[in-house]
């Protein structure tokens, strides 16, 4: 059964630290979300650091996958248009406190 995410698009000011990371330093950012699902730290920074537009399919699909939740790739992209860095935020929020 497939579940939500656990921090909604627009809580990212919850984690203010999050935020302002995703905000700043974003290809680290999604180096560390990668590096959490095992994907390893090189891959989130130089897709977001290269090809962003491929970010929702190359780290918030894989994050969706190994969580179990609901969604797709193209839904993913419309966030990460509309709003970039709370997507990013949610997506390294909901993998931070994973042990690795």
């Amino acid at each position: 059964m497939s579940k939500q995410w656990t921090y909604g698009l627009c809580s990212c000011c919850e984690d203010p630290a999050a935020c302002l990371c995703s905000w700043c330093i974003p290809c680290y950012v999604a180096g560390e979300t990668t590096n959490k699902i095992g994907n390893g730290f090189p891959i989130g920074c130089l897709v977001m650091c290269f090809v962003p537009f491929l970010y929702p399919c190359c780290v918030t699909g894989p994050v969706r996958t190994k969580k179990n939740i609901e969604g797709n790739c193209c839904n993913d992209c419309i966030r990460c248009c509309c709003c970039g860095v709370c997507e990013v935020t949610r997506v390294y929020r909901e993998v931070k406190n994973d042990n690795p």
